[in-house]
């Protein structure tokens, strides 16, 4: 019987349960009280009061690393392992042989191709001196949904966004795109929730279009 200590809001604790998804794992989920002070579940278990904490038998990790190390060592992949791995991971990468100026404005045509406007855009050399001037950093939006969105609440502006990012590397060009959603889902709110699917779906005909060329 496998248990996890845990909290939905911790990093930490979402990357076990991703891993505990992939592996096509079943265990029992303890969520633990925020104030460390009132974990005293967790203390008796493993000896002190942080997430994630997994208990496997006699067996009790308290690192994610660790944890993530045990249960890919100890448990075979189930058959969907890398389907899990793609929805569940949070980019995108798109790899090119040519340079990053090209890339840049197929990236650019894609994007405008399934509505997204380009709302912001800084250079590597803005960034930082360590990085080369044609390292790209840019935000996207669909300006339908960013408005949607604000209009259902005005406090998750921030997330109406997307950041990608085109840089060089030896032989060619890499572009991340970050997967759309991750801000209104904290949420739970049923529309920001069908909002974020939608820009999701087409940023994802955007990889697509953009893999077929890579």
């Amino acid at each position: 019987m496998i248990t996890l200590y845990q909290a939905e809001w911790c990093p930490w604790c979402h990357r076990v349960r991703q891993v505990l998804s992939e592996l096509g794992l079943t265990y029992t989920t303890v969520n633990v009280p925020v104030e460390r002070a009132k974990r005293k579940q967790v203390e008796d278990v493993s000896g002190q009061d942080g997430v994630p904490v997994l208990v496997d038998g006699d067996k009790v990790l308290t690192d994610s690393g660790e944890i993530v190390d045990y249960l890919r060592a100890t448990y075979p992949p189930a058959e969907d392992v890398d389907d899990h791995a793609e929805v569940g991971g949070f980019r995108w990468v798109i790899e090119f042989d040519d340079p990053p100026s090209k890339v840049l404005k197929r990236v650019k045509e894609a994007l405008a191709a399934e509505g997204f406007a380009i709302v912001g855009q800084v250079r590597g050399d803005k960034l930082s001196h360590h990085l080369r001037s044609t390292y790209v950093l840019l935000h996207v939006a669909v300006p339908a949904a960013a408005i949607d969105t604000i209009a259902t609440d005005p406090t998750v502006a921030a997330a109406v966004t997307t950041p990608l990012v085109v840089f060089p590397v030896k032989g060619g060009t890499v572009v991340a795109i970050t997967k759309p959603g991750g801000g209104p889902w904290l949420y739970g709110n049923p529309k920001l929730l069908s909002i974020a699917s939608m820009v999701a779906e087409r940023m994802l005909k955007v990889v697509a279009a953009l893999a077929d060329q890579g």
